[in-house]
């Protein structure tokens, strides 16, 4: 098993650290919002020492949030 990734983040001015796998806890800082859809790019540096970016989509509804996150290497 690889390491776990760790995003720190801002979030209504306190630090919040996540993990990709733990992405449930990642929220869109700057992104688009358009119908309850929200998502954010992030740059992060896996374990395996390559550099990725990832899009995290949020989607809102009344009771069930999802994230998806979508990874690239670059």
């Amino acid at each position: 098993m690889g390491e776990d990734v760790n995003i720190n983040y801002l979030l209504n001015g306190q630090r919040w650290q996540s993990t990709i796998e733990d992405y449930i806890f990642f929220h869109a800082l700057e992104g688009k919002a358009w119908q309850g859809h929200y998502d954010n790019i992030i740059e992060y540096v896996s374990s395996d020492h390559y550099v990725y970016q990832s899009a995290f989509a949020e989607y809102i509804t009344d009771q069930i949030h999802q994230r998806a996150p979508n990874g690239t290497r670059f």
